[in-house]
């Protein structure tokens, strides 16, 4: 998938309309990639979660193909994205794509700001326990269900 990624990974000049079609051409490809790769869609879920955690931690700023990855899960549904975290255990890695994912407008608007047993106490004990600030902030501030502390 980094082939994809770097294809549009800086304006190529004054034209922005030009690279902003370049990007939506990228994420589409991203996209297609994803689903082609991981056919599953269970599997895809933890796949694109664990690359949106990776993320949450580079301290580098938001690069437009990690909000391709959101986009991308968000376009799963919170259904099925709800479904692959729950049955089996999360990585860390997945986990904190976890927290940015269910930190998003775009998915508190969805599903609210309550997440399902056990998923709900295992974000936030992970979070607690090894999570970035701004992850620990949102606890604070009553993000996934957690109950507000400030």
């Amino acid at each position: 998938m980094t082939p994809t990624c770097g294809t549009a990974r800086r304006p190529p000049g004054p034209d922005h309309w030009a690279w902003s079609r370049e990007l939506a051409a990228a994420r589409d490809r991203l996209g297609a990639l994803a689903r082609s790769r991981h056919p599953d869609r269970g599997e895809r879920v933890r796949h694109l979660l664990a690359w949106a955690g990776a993320s949450a931690r580079d301290g580098a700023g938001s690069k437009w193909y990690e909000t391709a990855v959101l986009h991308l899960l968000l376009a799963e549904g919170t259904g099925p994205v709800l479904d692959a975290c729950t049955p089996t255990p999360l990585s860390p890695a997945q986990l904190d794509g976890c927290a940015e994912l269910f930190a998003t407008v775009e998915w508190t608007r969805e599903q609210g700001g309550e997440l399902p047993e056990p998923l709900r106490t295992r974000l936030v004990e992970h979070i607690h326990a090894d999570g970035t600030d701004a992850m620990r902030f949102r606890v604070r501030h009553g993000y996934y269900g957690a109950g507000r502390a400030v």
